[in-house]
C-alpha cells in the first residue's frame, strides 16, 4: 500500500518546502491542487516551473504526482468546450511532471 497527501491545504508555504518535507515525512506519493485558482493550475507554470517541479520529485524518489482538479466533466454540453480545453491543459501538464 501506498499513501500519498494532497496539496490543496498547504498552499500558502512554497512547493518545494511542501514536496521535501512530505517525502522526509514518509508519504509515497503526492496529489497537486490543480484547479485553476491554485499555484500549480496549469495557466500558473511556466515550462521552467514544470521542469524544476519534476526535479523536485525526482530528487525526492516521489512518483509524477497525481493532478487533483476541480472539473465537471459531465457538465452540460455547453459547457464542454471549455472543459476539453482545461482537460487539454491538465493533460500537458501530467505529460511535463512524468
Amino acid at each position: 500500500m501506498k499513501i500519498g497527501y494532497g496539496t490543496w491545504a498547504l498552499q500558502s508555504i512554497p512547493l518545494d518546502d511542501v514536496i521535501s518535507g512530505l517525502a522526509e515525512i514518509g508519504f509515497d506519493a503526492i496529489a497537486l491542487a490543480v484547479a485553476p485558482d491554485t499555484p500549480t493550475a496549469p495557466a500558473n507554470l511556466s515550462e521552467a516551473a514544470r521542469k524544476h517541479l519534476r526535479a523536485l520529485f525526482r530528487k525526492h524518489q516521489l512518483p509524477a504526482p497525481v493532478l487533483a482538479a476541480t472539473m465537471a466533466p459531465l457538465a452540460p454540453e455547453d459547457e464542454h468546450a471549455e472543459l476539453r480545453e482545461q482537460f487539454q491543459a491538465l493533460c500537458q501538464l501530467a505529460s511535463d511532471l512524468n
